[in-house]
Parts: structure tokens; sequence; C-alpha cells
């Protein structure tokens, strides 16, 4: 099953972590955290989502 999460919920949880508050430092972190972005295009509208599987 996996864990499905926006890109403000996983910067709220970087920040927790000491991690500086800018783009490549949080999505640096969200990488070696194991999350894998996912792009779904709804009505014209590209959002992005972060998937994070637990085995």
């Amino acid at each position: 099953m996996s864990e499905v999460y926006t890109y403000q919920e996983l910067r709220e949880l970087a920040l927790k972590h000491g991690i500086r508050d800018n783009k490549v430092h949080i999505g640096v972190w969200i990488q070696t955290q194991g999350y894998q972005k996912q792009r779904i295009q709804i009505n014209h509208i590209r959002k992005t989502f972060y998937l994070k599987s637990h085995d």
C-alpha cells in the first residue's frame, strides 16, 4: 500500500527534520527519503503528488 503526499506536506515534514527551506534542499531530501514524484493531469490542470510505498 502506498501513501500519497503533496509537496506542501513533505515541505513541512522536511522543515521539522532541519532541512533548509528552499526547493533544492527539500527536493533532495524527498528523493533520499524514498518518495517518487507522480504528475497527474485532471481537467487540463497538472498536479504533482509524491508516493511512498511501504514494503
